[in-house]
């Protein structure tokens, strides 16, 4: 069974909030080659051109950031997504497996949060612990701010795709 992550059980100096090395983000050298290839060459262009015209406004302009842009969606299923899996990792097993229903802890729900992100508000979905004893350390509880740089990074990458269709 996986153990927990949080911050009483986290090694000494862990610094809470401070993004992992990512895929596909330059300067991390442990990562094998096909983890390194560029984000453009893992999305189809079919992709692509879907957000770009979801990020269009009504005169025709691209709206990157503010409520309801197609970067605060970006960041909203980023963060939903890490989220998860750092519940995943608190319970110990994964979504539709049944280790909740073994007497353990168990899924229950989520809670709509909003943040404030670089790219604007963003609503979440925060998922949630029968027992409450998940504490999320991306978006912790009662913050108002992401921890760390997520968003920064989505705007790099964002920034990235649109140059290369360029």
């Amino acid at each position: 069974m996986m153990k927990p992550l949080n911050r009483e059980n986290a090694a000494p100096g862990a610094e809470f909030g401070v993004s992992a090395p990512m895929p596909g983000v330059p300067g991390d050298a442990a990562l094998p080659e096909a983890a390194r290839r560029p984000l453009r060459e893992l999305m189809d262009d079919r992709l692509l051109d879907a957000l770009l015209e979801r990020s269009r406004d009504q005169a025709g302009g691209l709206r990157l950031t503010g409520e309801g842009s197609m970067l605060g969606e970006l960041v909203r299923a980023v963060l939903e997504r890490a989220l998860e899996a750092e519940l995943t990792a608190h319970l110990g097993y994964g979504r539709s497996e049944r280790g909740g229903a073994l007497g353990g802890n168990a899924r229950n729900g989520s809670i709509a949060k909003t943040v404030q992100t670089g790219v604007g508000p963003v609503p979440l979905q925060v998922p949630r612990d029968r027992a409450g004893t998940f504490e999320p350390l991306l978006v912790p509880k009662r913050a108002g701010r992401v921890a760390g740089g997520l968003d920064d990074m989505v705007i790099s990458l964002y920034a990235h795709v649109i140059s290369s269709l360029n």
